[in-house]
């Protein structure tokens, strides 16, 4: 209900009209003007109730009313051809308790058979169950048992490789923001723990599963290119067929969008510009779906990867058109807060390379008042420096001088070498501050030159800008 305006904006406009067009032919007149108004989102809900001639009471209930017709005719609209398979699953106590057994037991073997083409080992439990009820006093009562207990362990062995896909992919995130080297055996360990589930059956769901994970692993966290021998290429190739062979497959379905984003990765850290770009294109082209599988990807990698991109082909100027094209589709979760960190910062970029400083401005302080940083040091200092830069392109040197002294006090405090990059970065933006200083570009430039060299690693931050001598002189004509 709290979001019911944000949930009708990011309705597709053909959805959008055959909902209204529904509405209309049901009567449902003031619904569809509701929905209209709350679409355009030109007025405030207290002047809809106005325009509608409601109350506050009469208008919340309205509300309640809309957003129940939109859930309905959304659930409806679910491109999912395995639906009618699972209303025959939750029809099975129908079958035991009303069917004649023969008639019972012919429909759950079809339904097994169905079950088993669309490779849905979680739903065929329940057939099994059945079965092995219905012949409780038959031979082929152990048969049954035998393939429900296998079906439920396997599923649960699914189930559990998901679960550690997912646990990675957060562990990822807080080592991406945090740069925690105790973290890097953390996810070593549930890399290890995958591969001793895999090992358990021989499955294509949890091969996949396990190839996205040990990708990941080498890509992002230990920075090779291949794993334990076998190249990266390799498992991709594998991987990918495994999905294109099983067409019913509805997660694999979504799974493809995970690998071609891990097909880009691969080619970019291999520096193939022409491959990559195939694989940038089908990622981009799903973006807004892409981003909703943080639970089994860390997928804000890819918005930096689409700065990058962007800057090596000297296309950044079309960034900030399509960063608020991404607004409009896609909401990103503050409870997710490395995704959402990253989220912010590639609005950022795109508004700062743009030249839409006081953009870039507004978001990073609202970032950091909506997030905590805690566990995260080193996103934490990258965002400060990124709006210190900002705020000396907008000509506010002390609000900058502030959070250059504050990100230089953190680093004492800290008393880590682990982050020589940004030590150098605060340093150089310090000394561009100073209009005074006769040799402050040859000092800056020397400076720029020593944030470069050391700024590699995972340690890396605010490469998906482009800091260079050009943008040392707009920060000179801005003091």
């Amino acid at each position: 209900m709290l979001h019911l305006r944000q949930i009708i904006q990011k309705i597709s406009e053909k959805d959008s009209d055959e909902f209204r067009f529904w509405l209309e032919e049901n009567d449902a007149e003031k619904f569809a003007q509701l929905f209209r108004l709350l679409r355009e989102g030109k007025l405030s809900e207290p002047a809809i109730a106005n325009e509608l001639d409601t109350n506050p009471s009469a208008f919340y209930a309205l509300k309640s009313r809309l957003n129940g017709k939109i859930q309905t005719f959304l659930a409806h609209r679910v491109p999912d051809h395995s639906i009618d398979l699972l209303r025959n699953v939750a029809n099975i106590p129908n079958l035991l308790y009303n069917t004649p057994r023969e008639i019972a037991i012919t429909q759950l073997l079809k339904l097994e058979k169905e079950l088993i083409e669309h490779d849905m080992p979680g739903a065929i439990t329940s057939v099994y169950s059945a079965l092995k009820k219905l012949h409780r006093y038959s031979q082929k009562y152990f048969h049954y048992a035998q393939l429900y207990n296998k079906h439920v362990a396997y599923t649960m062995a699914i189930g559990k490789a998901k679960e550690l896909l997912s646990d990675f992919n957060k562990l990822l995130g807080e080592y991406c923001m945090s740069c925690d080297k105790q973290l890097v055996e953390v996810l070593g360990m549930v890399r290890e723990e995958m591969h001793n589930y895999s090992n358990l059956y021989t499955s294509h769901h949890l091969c996949v599963y396990k190839n996205i994970l040990d990708i990941e692993f080498a890509l992002f966290v230990a920075h090779r290119k291949d794993v334990e021998g076998k190249p990266i290429d390799e498992i991709l190739l594998n991987t990918e067929k495994i999905i294109r062979s099983y067409k019913n497959d509805l997660h694999y379905s979504f799974l493809i969008y995970i690998v071609n984003f891990l097909w880009f990765e691969y080619f970019q850290r291999q520096e193939l510009g022409k491959k990559s770009e195939e694989y940038f294109l089908l990622t981009n082209n799903n973006l807004s779906i892409f981003l909703l599988n943080n639970f089994c990807c860390f997928p804000s990698i890819f918005l930096l990867s689409k700065v990058r991109q962007a800057l090596e082909n000297n296309e950044e100027q079309k960034l900030h058109e399509e960063a608020r094209s991404l607004a409009e589709s896609f909401s990103p979760d503050k409870d997710d807060a490395p995704n959402y960190i990253n989220y912010v910062k590639y609005q950022s970029a795109s508004a700062f390379c743009s030249g839409k400083y006081s953009e870039a401005v507004l978001l990073l302080n609202n970032l950091l008042n909506d997030i905590s940083f805690r566990n995260f040091f080193h996103a934490e200092l990258e965002v400060k420096l990124f709006l210190a830069l900002c705020y000396l392109l907008n000509r506010k040197a002390e609000l900058a001088d502030a959070l250059i002294k504050n990100v230089q006090r953190k680093l004492r405090d800290a008393e880590s070498e682990a982050f020589p990059n940004a030590q150098s970065f605060a340093k150089m933006l310090s000394v561009a501050m100073d209009p005074s200083d006769k040799k402050g570009a040859e000092k800056c430039q020397k400076l720029l030159e020593k944030f470069q060299s050391e700024n590699s690693g995972s340690a890396k931050m605010l490469d998906y800008l482009r800091i260079d001598a050009a943008l040392l002189k707009s920060i000179s004509k801005a003091m």
